[in-house]
């Protein structure tokens, strides 16, 4: 698709140009395309084009584009695509369904957590899987599981529901007791201490993490409790929120 501008919208003289040559009274500018993979069509046309849109409802080519990257990062979070045609299909049954531009109102975050409270999510990582399966000592994903389940029980209780990705990388390490339970518990403290909740070395605190990537506001010489990731009330809901990083393939 091809954007225009008014060529008189510049008033400064070109210097250089061709005296004789007319001025064009527009120019072409050329816009930017950003390629969304066939799931992510198929579902924003689904959203775009469903059953129960009204006469009066309208999804114009911004909130294509909106719905893309929204269902893109819903895919990468471990939604299949038929979970989300059946969020959509929920949200056409609520009266934000019903609005003349309904995609704004279905991307909104207080929508999306009324509409995905059951909603099956699977993961790639086994360990982030072995979360949402409850962490069953049974599975085969570590030598010993109950000792695994235990230490998580026992120090993560805020982190698991804030940084699950970080709990997984520790336990990936897969170190003898009391090593494990050792980073565990500095996480723990960490993400405390940074709340204000506690008033422990710090230092010693990063020094048992060292072999795991922190975010930034972990990494931080000072408080910063603002910055910390909100306290989910479930192991989903915080693994549905670990961050994804935008490509620009969707």
């Amino acid at each position: 698709m091809t954007r225009f501008r008014r060529a008189d919208t510049f008033p400064m003289p070109i210097f250089g140009a061709d005296p004789d040559k007319p001025t064009n009274e527009w120019e072409e500018m050329p816009s930017k395309s950003t390629f969304a993979s066939k799931p992510v069509r198929d579902l924003t046309n689904y959203f775009a084009y469903h059953r129960h849109m009204g006469m009066s409802q309208r999804c114009n080519d911004d909130d294509k584009i909106m719905l893309n990257v929204f269902f893109s990062r819903r895919l990468k979070q471990g939604f299949s695509s038929e979970s989300l045609r059946q969020v959509v299909d929920r949200f056409y049954q609520t009266p934000a369904g019903s609005h003349d531009y309904p995609a704004y109102l279905f991307c909104k975050h207080d929508v999306q957590e009324e509409l995905i409270g059951d909603i099956e999510v699977n993961k790639d990582d086994p360990i982030l899987q072995w979360f949402l399966d409850g962490m069953p000592t049974d599975d085969d994903i570590f030598d010993h599981p109950r000792e695994m389940r235990k230490a998580v029980l026992i120090h993560c209780e805020d982190s698991l529901l804030r940084y699950p990705e970080l709990v997984a990388a520790i336990l990936r390490l897969d170190r003898r007791e009391p090593e494990n339970s050792l980073m565990l518990a500095s996480l723990e403290e960490l993400v405390m201490w940074n709340l204000g909740n506690n008033d422990e070395d710090v230092r010693a605190m990063r020094g048992a993490l060292t072999d795991i990537r922190l975010p930034r506001e972990l990494r931080s010489a000072v408080r910063s409790p603002k910055s910390v990731r909100k306290r989910h009330d479930t192991v989903q809901q915080a693994i549905i929120a670990i961050p994804v990083r935008r490509k620009e393939e969707w």
